[in-house]
């Protein structure tokens, strides 16, 4: 059996789950980048920047109209 992956640390806290609305969402981009390669995420590379990561960014880099 293969360890477990690590999840994202910002995984707990990220306030881009409170604006997507669709359950299936939101468990495609937990699966790919959180639990996945969340190194690839456009809100953690920002976050780790220290750059400013508006609430709206998606981890693929797109961002929702309010």
């Amino acid at each position: 059996m293969e360890p477990e992956k690590p999840s994202c640390e910002r995984l707990s806290v990220c306030p881009m789950f409170r604006i997507l609305r669709f359950e299936a969402s939101k468990t495609i981009f937990i699966k790919q980048y959180c639990e996945g390669d969340w190194s690839a995420c456009a809100r953690y590379q920002r976050w780790k920047a220290g750059q400013p990561v508006p609430e709206t960014l998606l981890p693929n880099g797109v961002e929702l109209r309010k």
